[in-house]
């Protein structure tokens, strides 16, 4: 790690000279910036691709890392009206990324009509993403439409099948509708897969209390709690 971060100061070294000879290399900042994205100085980083912008105004790439950095600061607005410019100007891989950081971003503010939409293109873009899937169905069940979240859910596990958490989200989705048998037998599954996982634990309780079983009930909200589930 140490050697990893020695490199990035000489090629940061490295850039700082090759600006000083050529500060109109929009290239240049592009690539400081993103290094100093990797070392977290996102205000240094968000410099930069500005610099790059104004050298380059269509350069999508900086566009998207300066979205990246306003994100990661909590500036959700500007995230995704950089996100927003990446999509206008790219209609590539790029792009697709922008959907689905722009529809995080807009998840982030609650905007869960806006981000089912953004997710949804993203799929439509690249229907082998299953993380893309994932989010939807998060954003689905937040939404109030735990079918929809199921189908999402369900996506996601038809192509990795070894996915803990996915079972343990399909399985509150089930619970949200009252199917409260396969909400237990997905809560299993994903114990089967990773027993450290609380949330599942906690989801399979939950259940558990719904059908009246409150022995096996408390059983598991102990365990989630033992394996740090901390209750509101």
């Amino acid at each position: 790690m140490e050697h990893a971060h020695d490199n990035l100061s000489q090629t940061l070294s490295d850039l700082n000279k090759a600006i000083n000879s050529d500060p109109f290399d929009a290239r240049l900042y592009f690539e400081r910036g993103v290094i100093f994205g990797n070392l977290e100085e996102f205000d240094w980083a968000i410099t930069d691709f500005t610099k790059a912008i104004e050298l380059i105004p269509f350069l999508s790439p900086a566009f998207f890392q300066r979205g990246l950095c306003y994100f990661e600061k909590g500036e959700l607005i500007r995230a995704i009206s950089d996100y927003t410019e990446t999509i206008g100007i790219d209609a590539g891989t790029a792009s697709t990324l922008s959907y689905y950081n722009r529809a995080i971003a807009y998840d982030a503010q609650g905007e869960l009509s806006k981000a089912i939409e953004d997710y949804s293109k993203a799929i439509e873009l690249d229907s082998e993403s299953i993380d893309f899937y994932g989010m939807r169905g998060r954003a689905y069940f937040a939404h109030d439409k735990p079918n929809k979240a199921i189908a999402d859910y369900t996506k996601y596990i038809e192509i990795d099948p070894n996915n803990p958490l996915a079972y343990s989200d399909r399985a509150l989705a089930y619970s949200a509708l009252g199917e409260l048998d396969k909400a237990i037998e997905d809560c299993n599954k994903a114990i089967e897969i990773d027993p450290t996982l609380a949330k599942s634990y906690l989801a399979r309780g939950r259940a558990f209390g719904e059908l009246g079983n409150k022995e096996h009930a408390e059983a598991d909200f102990a365990k989630a709690q033992e394996l740090g589930y901390k209750p509101e």
